[in-house]
């Protein structure tokens, strides 16, 4: 909000409109990351426990 190279009071309301929706876009794109790392750890998460599920540890006897 420092520069602002746009002239006229118009120009001033244009900043301020483009500034909030910068930081708009930017924590909707931070959401979106955070909840894509949440659903690809669900993923790996459940493709662990389906090769545990389906290949179990087996105890050796002799």
């Amino acid at each position: 909000m420092l520069r602002n190279y746009l002239k006229g009071a118009v120009g001033d309301q244009i900043n301020v409109l483009m500034a909030a929706a910068a930081m708009n876009f930017k924590r909707v794109m931070n959401f979106w990351r955070t909840e894509a790392i949440n659903n690809w750890k669900l993923v790996y998460n459940f493709t662990i426990y389906g090769i545990h599920f389906l290949l179990p540890k087996r105890k050796l006897t002799f």
